[in-house]
């Protein structure tokens, strides 16, 4: 495992960042699980709206970065380290976004992490503003943030 972080570093989420306040916190109340389907909190349609966009986030970004590969690393815990195409990530994606199981993405020095609450962090070596345009059309936001997963992953 590496310990160097990749140039660019993303939180990348569907939370407006004008809804925070100075710490951070988010202030608005949202759906943040696919159980929130279950519970009326989210239509079915308008949660896999959101969950196709984090996919299409992801693959974008990847791409750009010149990515077509990655590997799948601690699926809960275990050292798995099995490849996915880039073309293919949503079948990792998905499942991770609706809480089936845990795992990180990468391939050396790129990632995608995602964490409690529905948020993904990207982490790349190239990017360009189209890229960015891509996710934000797709309603998504992108802020620079380092991801608190990153940590776990240079220290293994």
């Amino acid at each position: 495992m590496t310990s160097a972080h990749p140039r660019y570093e993303f939180r990348v989420t569907k939370y407006d960042p004008t809804q925070r306040d100075e710490a951070g916190c988010y202030l608005r109340d949202e759906w943040n699980s696919f159980a929130d389907v279950a519970r009326g909190r989210v239509t079915l349609a308008e949660y896999e709206r959101v969950e196709k966009a984090y996919v299409q986030a992801a693959r974008a970004l990847l791409t750009c970065a010149g990515i077509d590969q990655m590997r799948i690393e601690d699926r809960e815990g275990l050292e798995m380290r099995k490849p996915v195409k880039v073309d293919a990530i949503e079948n990792v994606i998905r499942p991770i976004l609706r809480e089936q199981f845990w795992a990180r993405l990468t391939d050396g020095l790129s990632f995608v992490h995602f964490g409690w609450d529905y948020y993904m962090y990207v982490g790349v070596d190239d990017l360009n503003d189209a890229v960015a345009g891509e996710v934000a059309a797709l309603g998504l936001f992108m802020e620079p943030m380092l991801s608190p997963y990153f940590q776990v992953e240079a220290a293994t």
